[in-house]
This record gives structure tokens, C-alpha cells and sequence, in this order.
């Protein structure tokens, strides 16, 4: 749509494109607060019992019964989100913010709803993600946004086609990357792990970066459906303009 308004020759911006450049840090401040809403959540002290003592895994777990067990108003909600992320539950954060907020993020953000564009564009396993970027000279978004549209934050989830973790990489991708990286040994349950998988993930970006000459379209099309396709989509469709491309890929979860 961005691109075809821009043939029409110089459109108004819309007031959401206008507002970008602010969201960033509006969304960091309401990240902040996360952390504190967990320490005053004196009523889920095992919850922080447990996070303290490092059990992550069943921190989330204890604090999904508590969520399962509440009554959903709106404000109960945006708290849940807020203690998901603050465990770093960032898949139940996004489901929160997508199932119960869906219109939020369509609108120009607010003091009132900048929690949930938190909670539905999270800076997830940051401690993974920035040093990746910064080793293969990538955006950050561009992992985020891969990350957030293959697996929804979920570092486990396996696909129907045997695509694993946060990046939904299959195994042999994740062996290349792995010798990519300069490691002589892989197994494929490396690729459930965020310490492994975010690298390998940013390191295929990179290579498809390279491959496609740094055109995003053609990038993240050859990422969810594999460069060949793109390829052969491009010289079946005579190497048509982007937006052209993108509305004529063959795949709907691609396209």
C-alpha cells in the first residue's frame, strides 16, 4: 500500500508513519515499568520466588496458572502482558497485546495503549539479538520483524515443514550457518535455543542480504519460502517491479 501511494506522487504521510520516530523510545519507557510491576506484585510471590532463583521456566509457567485463574478486564490484561514480558514470556506478552488489544497498534500510540505496542513489537532476547546485528552488519528490526512474523516469540515452536525456534530455521540452514560462524559442530536441537538460533537466523539474513543485493522484498520472501523460489519466481515473472513481485508470489504465507 506504502508503495503504491508513493506512484501517486508525493502523498500526505499518514499520522502513524509521522509519529514513528518517537515510538522507540515511548516503548522503552513502558518496557522499564515491566520489571517494576513484577516486584510490586506482592500477590504472586512464588512467581518471584522463582524468577529469583533463576527457574525462569517455571516462573512462566506459575505465572500462566495465575493468568488462566484471573478475571480478564482490560486493566488485568495489560498487567499480564507486563509480567509475561518481564519474565521474558515475550509469546504471551504478543498474544495478549494481538488476541485482546488488536486495534491498538493500528492507532497513533498513547499513554494508554503505548504498553501494548510494547508488548506487541517487544525487543525480545535483546542480549542475542544486538550482538548478532552488530556481527553481521544487520538492522535489529529486520530480526525482530523476522523473528515476530515466523515463530511469534515462541523460541520452541516447530513447524509442519521442520522449521525450529525463534528464527524457524531447519536443520540443514542452521548447519551452514553454524560453519558460517566458524563452529565445527552442530546438532538440531541447537536451533531451540535463542543463543544459537538468533545468531544462525541473522547470519542467513546476511547471506540472503548479500544473495538478493540488499533488496528486503526479495529477502524476506527467500526466507520463508527459500532463495530458489524467489529466483525462479523472478525469471518466470521477468524480473517484474516490487510491488508487482510481492502480489504475484504464489505462496500466501510468503506473500
Amino acid at each position: 500500500g506504502l508503495r503504491a501511494l508513493s506512484k501517486l506522487g508525493n502523498p500526505e504521510p499518514h499520522p502513524l508513519a509521522q509519529s514513528l520516530q518517537t515510538i522507540p523510545a515511548l516503548i522503552q519507557n513502558a518496557e522499564a515499568g515491566f520489571k517494576d510491576e513484577l516486584q510490586a506484585a506482592d500477590e504472586l510471590q512464588a512467581v518471584q520466588e522463582l524468577a529469583g532463583l533463576g527457574l525462569e521456566d517455571l516462573a512462566q509457567k506459575e505465572l500462566l496458572l495465575k493468568f488462566n485463574e484471573t478475571h480478564k478486564t482490560l486493566d488485568n490484561l495489560k498487567r499480564y502482558g507486563a509480567l509475561f514480558y518481564a519474565l521474558e514470556d515475550y509469546y504471551r506478552g504478543f498474544y495478549v497485546a494481538s488476541v485482546y488489544f488488536p486495534d491498538a497498534t493500528a492507532q497513533i500510540p498513547t499513554p494508554k495503549t503505548i504498553s501494548v505496542w510494547a508488548l506487541a513489537y517487544p525487543k525480545a532476547y535483546s542480549r542475542f539479538v544486538s550482538p548478532a546485528a552488530k556481527r553481521f552488519r544487520i538492522s535489529e528490526a529486520l530480526i525482530y520483524a523476522v523473528m515476530r512474523e515466523e515463530s511469534n516469540f515462541r523460541p520452541e515452536i516447530v513447524s509442519p515443514s521442520f522449521a525450529v525456534g525463534l528464527m524457524q530455521l531447519i536443520a540443514p540452514t542452521g548447519r551452514q550457518m553454524a560453519k558460517r560462524l566458524g563452529m565445527s559442530h552442530f546438532e538440531a536441537e541447537m536451533l531451540l535455543k535463542p543463543e544459537f538460533n538468533v545468531p544462525f537466523g541473522a547470519a542467513y539474513l546476511q547471506a540472503l542480504l548479500q544473495r538478493f543485493k540488499k533488496q528486503l522484498p526479495y529477502v524476506i520472501a527467500a526466507y520463508n519460502a527459500g532463495p530458489e523460489a524467489v529466483e525462479n519466481w523472478l525469471s518466470e515473472y521477468n524480473n517484474p517491479p516490487l510491488d508487482v513481485f510481492i502480489e504475484s508470489i504464489p505462496y500466501d504465507e510468503t506473500r
